[in-house]
């Protein structure tokens, strides 16, 4: 994988649609994952410089279902700490007055129909190769029976959407929740100072926000978008259960199966070329700008890290597990600035 392209992978896109473009998931109960009662959750990274300390908290994407997270260590670091660093983001979208607009939401309806179709008209079975199709079928027996929006969607959003389902049918639900938890503990401690790590474009005329969505899904180059396909029902077939076990370990407060590869930890497993390019938006016109911002995000995050080393005596702080296990990560990034580092 390209330097260009593992920056992207190690930063959060944020991507907001209106209504955004997946289908809606059918109702299934979902296997159950074998984590019960009240779990510590992941241990803390902690940066050390002096006598001054930043804790950060290792995000996961993909979390148990109905997790019961014992928030009250993560609560005490929050409530000695005198800055909150958010988690890294860089994405742009519609801005909030777009999106509440009636008239808007009829629009973004059309727009993701548009979006959401093979340019030709062709159907998914008649884009792609016989032998993935059957493959994608079997899973879709499995998971999403009769289910006719993938019909005829293009394999972009019939991969993005596919694994959604499965994940939450395995049992696994996206790792929001913690962070809006970690934003009440925060908010308990009015006085503590929050720093924002992002960089997000907000498209005040749903012209131009229709116009860039369409422009970023027409630039899909078409043996990307199948490879990216490919991977995600290879994925779904072979990866589970290791995923599953990811995320208890990370539930549970074990972080030893992350070691080997940190990447795993991210929202695809096998973090390819073709799928960075075409779920991070990167496969664009504005492929150098979107480096460009990602780059200028993670510079933003050291930049804020120093200054609350130098200046706090407590900071807490939010990256990925897998920005804090990279060979080339923020973390070490700190670590090569001479900074004390103890690892879990």
């Amino acid at each position: 994988m390209s330097p260009a392209n593992k920056l992207a992978s190690l930063l959060l896109f944020a991507f907001y649609s209106l209504g955004g473009v997946m289908a809606a998931e059918i109702d299934a109960a979902p296997e159950e994952i074998i984590v019960t009662g009240r779990l510590p959750g992941p241990p803390l990274w902690k940066v050390s410089n002096g006598d001054k300390v930043l804790w950060i908290f290792p995000y996961l994407d993909w979390i148990p279902k109905d997790m019961l997270w014992d928030s009250e260590r993560v609560a005490r670091v929050i409530a000695q700490s005198q800055e909150v660093l958010s988690q890294p983001v860089v994405g742009w979208g519609a801005s909030l007055q777009v999106r509440l607009n009636p008239i808007s939401l009829v629009r973004n309806e059309r727009l993701n129909n548009r979006i959401g179709s093979n340019p030709d008209g062709r159907t998914l079975e008649e884009t792609l190769p016989p032998e993935l199709y059957a493959r994608f079928a079997a899973l879709q027996a499995r998971y999403f029976p009769g289910n006719e929006y993938f019909v005829d969607v293009r394999p972009a959003m019939a991969g993005r959407t596919m694994m959604n389902i499965i994940r939450k049918r395995e049992g696994l639900v996206q790792g929001d929740d913690i962070l809006k938890t970690i934003r009440r503990l925060e908010r308990r401690n009015p006085a503590i100072k929050h720093t924002e790590i992002s960089e997000v474009m907000w498209i005040d005329s749903f012209g131009e926000y229709a116009e860039r969505v369409e422009a970023l899904y027409e630039n899909y180059p078409a043996e990307e978008e199948l490879a990216c396909f490919e991977q995600q029902v290879r994925h779904a077939e072979e990866d589970l259960d290791a995923m599953k076990n990811r995320a208890n370990s990370w539930a549970q407060g074990y972080i030893d199966e992350f070691r080997s590869d940190p990447l795993v930890g991210y929202w695809e497993f096998d973090m390819s070329n073709s799928c960075v390019n075409v779920l991070g938006g990167i496969a664009s016109p504005e492929r150098e700008a979107t480096m460009a911002r990602n780059m200028r995000v993670s510079q933003m995050w050291l930049d804020a890290a120093e200054n609350a080393l130098a200046t706090n005596a407590s900071t807490f702080a939010i990256l990925h597990i897998g920005e804090l296990l990279a060979e080339d990560g923020l973390l070490s990034k700190l670590k090569a600035k001479g900074y004390e580092i103890r690892e879990p």
